[in-house]
């Protein structure tokens, strides 16, 4: 562990761009359903058709991009709605084929398989940001009715080197505080760390717990692991000055 102290852990939330997403999105179900269709009506060639290759290609960029624009919008959009915006119009794609040219049972199959696993992804992508939002609303709750405490990550497992190459690193946090009893505590998360923000020994940041369940772990509320979970601003407190972050020994 690190002996150096480096302060406040400070972040800014990731820029949202309404565009950033409806690109890919857009890409999704252009490149798909072409790429189905063309994959349907080039059933019986020898090679596949231009449709095919340029539309599946066009998809699978969309998907990709789809993966990494969704970065900002945590509680809003997730990888099963990209899905969605793949299968949905694939299967539609196909099925069109399918009637054009009188296709036999198994791209009929096909299609269907196709548009039903979307439709189930586009399901779980509509309800997976009422969870998050849920969650994310739990949160302010427990900050409004908790009690502020300064904390210090005192266990990263992060080094120098983990920070040479990547943009985004996970790791396991080990948070100390001491609450309303006089009480030092220990709570654990895992917390996706960006690049831009590096975590290390020592950083210092905010508990909201609640006095009634001072151990209770589900009952706190980290305002980094808030911040960078769901890509917002790094809430506050007023905490007296009596209060020192609490350091291991």
């Amino acid at each position: 562990m690190s002996s150096a102290h480096p302060g406040p852990y400070e972040v800014e939330p990731r820029p949202r761009r309404p565009a950033t997403p409806t690109l890919p999105a857009i890409a999704l179900l252009v490149g798909s359903g072409l790429g189905a269709y063309g994959f349907g009506t080039s059933a019986y060639s020898s090679a596949p058709s231009v449709a095919t290759i340029v539309g599946f290609l066009l998809a699978i960029i969309g998907l990709i991009s789809w993966l990494i624009a969704m970065a900002p919008w945590p509680i809003d959009l997730n990888g099963h709605q990209g899905l969605a915006l793949f299968g949905i119009p694939a299967g539609l794609g196909l099925a069109a084929a399918v009637e054009r040219d009188d296709l036999n049972d198994d791209f009929r199959i096909a299609a269907a398989v196709l548009a039903g696993s979307g439709a189930v992804c586009l399901l779980i992508g509509v309800l997976l940001p009422l969870r998050r939002r849920k969650r994310y609303l739990r949160d302010l709750q427990l900050m409004a009715d908790g009690d502020p405490r300064p904390a210090t990550a005192i266990e990263t497992g992060l080094g120098p080197w983990d920070w040479e190459e990547a943009s985004n690193v996970i790791t396991w946090v080990t948070f100390q505080f001491t609450g309303a009893d006089g009480t030092a505590y220990r709570l654990n998360r895992i917390v996706s760390i960006p690049g831009r923000a590096p975590l290390a020994d020592g950083h210092e940041t905010v508990v909201w717990h609640d006095p009634a369940h001072p151990a209770d772990p589900k009952r706190m509320v980290i305002a980094m692991h808030h911040a960078l979970r769901w890509n917002v601003p790094l809430p506050t407190a007023q905490i007296p000055e009596s209060q020192p972050p609490a350091i291991s020994s």
